[in-house]
């Protein structure tokens, strides 16, 4: 996952510290959120 302010950063952190099927869906729903707040800049 690249893109995104932070979305990298934040994705490597659930990866190592707390991965779980949750927080990977929360992970996946911030990049969804970033993107649509990229895409209408």
């Amino acid at each position: 996952m690249t893109g995104g302010r932070g979305v990298g950063m934040k994705a490597e952190f659930h990866a190592q510290y707390v991965w779980s099927p949750f927080d990977l869906r929360l992970t996946i729903g911030d990049s969804a959120f970033d993107l649509r707040l990229i895409l209408k800049q």
